[in-house]
């Protein structure tokens, strides 16, 4: 579903990398044989599962030797973008200079008037995080939302190419969770911000990965 809804996107000139996390199972193949449909998906197998930052720096690697990116789109597989989620992001960055790291609105899959995230802040003191928007009916009450963030949640991610040579791939000691955090706190000792686009807009089949449904904590 994931990359159906990415063939429709208003890109004219895109590349799609998954990367298969040394599954277990016959996932590898099913993918292999899908995916033959869409010529724009690059599919690869890491030779273990590295966990979430080393899945995305597989992909960003291989990009960068092979394909030769402007921008890098970070996105789970458990995501639906609309046909329109990709062209703010690149606005936003490219308006922004003082931006490393932008992320999209998320609302969830199963309930699209429902806001997932809009990004978060961290409190390195207590260890302790607050999703800004998390579970709030989506009203337009974020549509100008301009400020600095702590951090945006990976499931949608979009940093220019030279950001990464500026502050490096994603720490691969984080095996899930708290990379993003880690890259934001990266990025900002060079003077870099994270913010959110709210006008792209991402649905996200929240915890698929893990099993984990935070609305019903």
């Amino acid at each position: 579903e994931c990359i159906a809804s990415l063939s429709l996107i208003k890109i004219r000139r895109f590349s799609v990398i998954v990367v298969d996390n040394c599954s277990i199972d016959d996932s590898y193949m099913k993918l292999k044989e899908e995916l033959i449909k869409y010529p724009f998906v690059v599919l690869l197998k890491s030779e273990f599962n590295g966990g979430f930052a080393k899945g995305n720096n597989i992909a960003i690697s291989y990009a960068r030797k092979n394909i030769k990116p402007q921008y890098i789109w970070l996105l789970n597989n458990d995501t639906i973008i609309k046909d329109d989620a990709l062209s703010p992001l690149i606005q936003f960055l490219e308006s922004n200079r003082d931006v490393g790291i932008v992320g999209s609105k998320l609302l969830y899959f199963l309930n699209q008037d429902t806001i997932q995230a809009i990004g978060g802040r961290f409190n390195k003191w207590y260890g302790k995080m607050k999703i800004i928007g998390f579970n709030e009916k989506d009203d337009a009450q974020f549509n100008d939302f301009d400020e600095q963030l702590d951090f945006v949640i990976g499931a949608s991610i979009l940093i220019h190419e030279s950001f990464i040579q500026k502050v490096g791939l994603m720490n691969e000691e984080y095996f899930l969770y708290f990379e993003e955090i880690d890259w934001t706190l990266r990025a900002r000792k060079l003077g870099l911000a994270t913010k959110c686009c709210p006008a792209s807009v991402v649905y996200h089949k929240e915890g698929s990965s893990t099993g984990n449904d935070s609305r019903s904590k």
